[in-house]
Protein backbone atom coordinates (compact mmCIF):
# COMPACT_ATOMS: atom_id res chain seq x y z
CA UNK A 1 0.00 0.00 0.00
CA UNK A 2 1.15 3.29 -0.67
CA UNK A 3 3.11 5.29 2.50
CA UNK A 4 0.91 8.43 2.14
CA UNK A 5 -2.13 6.23 2.13
CA UNK A 6 -1.15 4.25 5.00
CA UNK A 7 -0.38 7.59 7.27
CA UNK A 8 -3.49 9.09 5.89
CA UNK A 9 -5.91 6.12 7.22
CA UNK A 10 -3.87 5.83 10.59
CA UNK A 11 -3.95 9.26 11.19
CA UNK A 12 -7.99 9.48 10.82
CA UNK A 13 -8.64 6.67 12.72
CA UNK A 14 -6.42 8.71 15.22
CA UNK A 15 -8.78 11.79 14.39
CA UNK A 16 -11.82 9.43 14.67
CA UNK A 17 -10.40 7.63 18.03
CA UNK A 18 -9.88 11.38 19.84
CA UNK A 19 -12.89 12.92 18.43
CA UNK A 20 -15.55 10.39 19.74
CA UNK A 21 -13.66 10.00 23.08
CA UNK A 22 -14.83 14.11 23.04
CA UNK A 23 -17.99 13.85 21.41
CA UNK A 24 -20.47 15.56 24.17
CA UNK A 25 -20.94 16.81 27.15
CA UNK A 26 -23.31 14.19 28.29
CA UNK A 27 -21.06 11.27 27.13
CA UNK A 28 -17.74 13.78 29.14
CA UNK A 29 -19.57 13.33 32.23
CA UNK A 30 -20.08 9.72 32.13
CA UNK A 31 -16.43 9.18 31.40
CA UNK A 32 -15.73 11.59 34.21
CA UNK A 33 -17.96 9.01 36.69
CA UNK A 34 -16.48 5.72 35.69
CA UNK A 35 -12.82 6.91 34.56
CA UNK A 36 -9.97 6.49 37.40
CA UNK A 37 -7.04 9.27 37.19
CA UNK A 38 -4.73 6.72 36.30
CA UNK A 39 -6.22 5.88 33.10
CA UNK A 40 -6.60 9.73 32.10
CA UNK A 41 -3.52 11.10 33.36
CA UNK A 42 -0.38 9.42 32.99
CA UNK A 43 2.68 9.42 35.91
CA UNK A 44 4.56 11.51 34.03
CA UNK A 45 2.29 14.27 33.24
CA UNK A 46 1.89 17.65 34.78
CA UNK A 47 -1.31 17.59 35.98
CA UNK A 48 -1.04 15.79 39.25
CA UNK A 49 -0.48 12.54 40.48
CA UNK A 50 -0.88 9.98 43.55
CA UNK A 51 -4.25 10.23 45.84
CA UNK A 52 -4.94 14.18 44.28
CA UNK A 53 -5.97 12.43 41.20
CA UNK A 54 -9.50 11.89 42.06
CA UNK A 55 -9.62 15.22 43.44
CA UNK A 56 -8.27 16.50 40.46
CA UNK A 57 -11.66 15.12 38.70
CA UNK A 58 -13.85 17.32 40.14
CA UNK A 59 -12.68 20.61 41.53
CA UNK A 60 -11.50 21.74 38.41
CA UNK A 61 -7.95 21.22 39.16
CA UNK A 62 -6.93 19.65 36.19
CA UNK A 63 -9.10 22.64 33.26
CA UNK A 64 -7.15 25.19 35.31
CA UNK A 65 -3.57 23.63 35.15
CA UNK A 66 -4.56 22.77 31.50
CA UNK A 67 -4.72 26.47 30.66
CA UNK A 68 -1.12 27.30 32.68
CA UNK A 69 0.28 24.83 30.23
CA UNK A 70 -1.86 24.53 27.27
CA UNK A 71 -1.11 29.00 26.60
CA UNK A 72 2.90 28.33 26.64
CA UNK A 73 2.59 25.26 24.78
CA UNK A 74 0.24 27.49 21.66
CA UNK A 75 2.67 30.06 22.17
CA UNK A 76 5.94 28.49 21.41
CA UNK A 77 3.92 27.22 18.47
CA UNK A 78 3.06 30.32 16.91
CA UNK A 79 7.06 31.66 17.42
CA UNK A 80 8.21 28.86 15.96
CA UNK A 81 5.38 28.98 12.47
CA UNK A 82 6.44 32.64 12.53
CA UNK A 83 10.07 32.26 12.40
CA UNK A 84 9.82 29.67 9.80
CA UNK A 85 7.33 32.96 7.91
CA UNK A 86 9.97 35.23 8.86
CA UNK A 87 12.86 33.60 7.06
CA UNK A 88 11.34 34.05 3.82
CA UNK A 89 12.98 30.86 2.72
CA UNK A 90 10.56 28.09 4.03
CA UNK A 91 8.63 25.52 0.93
CA UNK A 92 5.32 26.70 -0.42
CA UNK A 93 3.06 23.77 1.87
CA UNK A 94 5.86 24.56 5.25
CA UNK A 95 4.43 28.75 4.63
CA UNK A 96 0.61 27.63 4.40
CA UNK A 97 1.15 25.11 7.54
CA UNK A 98 2.87 27.69 9.62
CA UNK A 99 -0.16 30.38 8.42
CA UNK A 100 -2.87 28.20 9.30
CA UNK A 101 -0.89 27.35 13.04
CA UNK A 102 -0.13 30.81 13.77
CA UNK A 103 -4.00 32.13 12.68
CA UNK A 104 -5.65 29.56 14.63
CA UNK A 105 -3.50 29.09 17.84
CA UNK A 106 -3.44 32.85 18.45
CA UNK A 107 -7.14 32.91 18.63
CA UNK A 108 -7.53 29.95 20.83
CA UNK A 109 -4.31 31.64 23.27
CA UNK A 110 -6.49 34.33 23.27
CA UNK A 111 -10.01 32.35 24.14
CA UNK A 112 -7.99 30.68 26.88
CA UNK A 113 -7.01 33.82 28.47
CA UNK A 114 -10.46 35.31 28.47
CA UNK A 115 -11.81 32.18 29.92
CA UNK A 116 -8.93 32.15 32.70
CA UNK A 117 -10.02 35.74 33.70
CA UNK A 118 -13.64 34.88 33.74
CA UNK A 119 -13.41 31.58 35.70
CA UNK A 120 -10.27 32.48 37.66
CA UNK A 121 -10.78 35.67 38.86
CA UNK A 122 -7.26 37.02 37.80
CA UNK A 123 -4.96 37.28 34.97
CA UNK A 124 -3.53 34.58 33.17
CA UNK A 125 0.18 34.91 33.97
CA UNK A 126 3.31 32.64 33.00
CA UNK A 127 4.95 31.42 35.69
CA UNK A 128 7.89 29.48 33.76
CA UNK A 129 7.31 26.43 34.60
CA UNK A 130 6.76 25.33 31.13
CA UNK A 131 9.54 23.92 29.35
CA UNK A 132 10.29 24.33 25.55
CA UNK A 133 9.45 21.29 23.37
CA UNK A 134 11.54 23.33 19.71
CA UNK A 135 14.23 23.78 18.95
CA UNK A 136 15.55 27.30 17.84
CA UNK A 137 15.00 27.81 13.87
CA UNK A 138 16.58 31.11 13.57
CA UNK A 139 20.38 29.67 12.48
CA UNK A 140 18.33 26.84 10.06
CA UNK A 141 17.34 27.60 6.38
CA UNK A 142 15.98 26.10 3.23
CA UNK A 143 15.23 21.99 3.53
CA UNK A 144 17.13 21.97 7.04
CA UNK A 145 14.83 24.43 8.57
CA UNK A 146 11.68 22.95 6.81
CA UNK A 147 12.21 19.66 8.02
CA UNK A 148 13.49 20.86 11.87
CA UNK A 149 10.24 22.85 11.88
CA UNK A 150 7.78 20.10 10.76
CA UNK A 151 9.48 17.00 13.03
CA UNK A 152 9.40 19.28 15.99
CA UNK A 153 5.86 20.54 15.13
CA UNK A 154 4.18 16.45 14.98
CA UNK A 155 5.72 16.18 18.30
CA UNK A 156 4.17 19.39 20.14
CA UNK A 157 1.36 18.45 18.27
CA UNK A 158 0.85 14.86 20.07
CA UNK A 159 1.88 16.23 22.87
CA UNK A 160 -1.19 18.50 23.10
CA UNK A 161 -3.24 15.63 21.56
CA UNK A 162 -2.39 13.78 24.97
CA UNK A 163 -3.36 16.93 27.08
CA UNK A 164 -6.71 17.03 25.84
CA UNK A 165 -7.33 13.53 26.33
CA UNK A 166 -6.60 14.39 30.06
CA UNK A 167 -8.86 16.82 30.16
CA UNK A 168 -11.85 15.92 28.65
CA UNK A 169 -13.42 13.99 31.65
CA UNK A 170 -12.03 16.92 34.31
CA UNK A 171 -13.08 19.89 32.57
CA UNK A 172 -15.95 21.85 34.27
CA UNK A 173 -16.74 24.23 31.25
CA UNK A 174 -18.45 23.29 27.59
CA UNK A 175 -15.79 25.90 26.03
CA UNK A 176 -12.86 23.73 27.65
CA UNK A 177 -14.54 20.63 26.04
CA UNK A 178 -15.59 22.65 22.69
CA UNK A 179 -11.59 23.65 22.66
CA UNK A 180 -10.50 20.35 22.88
CA UNK A 181 -12.79 18.72 20.34
CA UNK A 182 -11.13 22.07 17.89
CA UNK A 183 -7.54 21.13 18.75
CA UNK A 184 -7.97 17.20 18.17
CA UNK A 185 -9.31 17.55 15.16
CA UNK A 186 -7.18 20.32 13.75
CA UNK A 187 -3.63 18.80 15.14
CA UNK A 188 -4.51 15.76 14.04
CA UNK A 189 -4.86 16.77 10.78
CA UNK A 190 -1.82 18.76 10.88
CA UNK A 191 0.14 15.68 12.05
CA UNK A 192 -1.15 13.88 8.87
CA UNK A 193 0.03 16.99 6.57
CA UNK A 194 3.23 17.45 7.73
CA UNK A 195 3.91 13.63 7.89
CA UNK A 196 2.89 13.39 3.93
CA UNK A 197 5.19 16.80 3.54
CA UNK A 198 8.26 14.96 4.96
CA UNK A 199 7.78 11.72 3.55
CA UNK A 200 7.82 13.78 0.10
CA UNK A 201 11.38 15.42 0.63
CA UNK A 202 14.45 14.67 -0.45
CA UNK A 203 16.62 12.20 1.70
CA UNK A 204 18.72 13.52 4.14
CA UNK A 205 22.58 13.98 3.35
CA UNK A 206 25.68 13.85 5.46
Amino acid sequence: MNKHLVISVVGIAVVIGIVYYLSTEDERSQVGETMTYEETSPENTSMGDGDQGERVLNDGTAERAFFEKMIPHHQEAVDSAKTVLNSGQADAEVNALARAIVSAQEKEIADMKSWYKSWYGVEYADNGSYQPMMRDLTQLSGPELDRAFLEDMIAHHTEALQQVQIVAPAATHQETITLAQTIAVTQSDEIITMRIIINQMPEETE
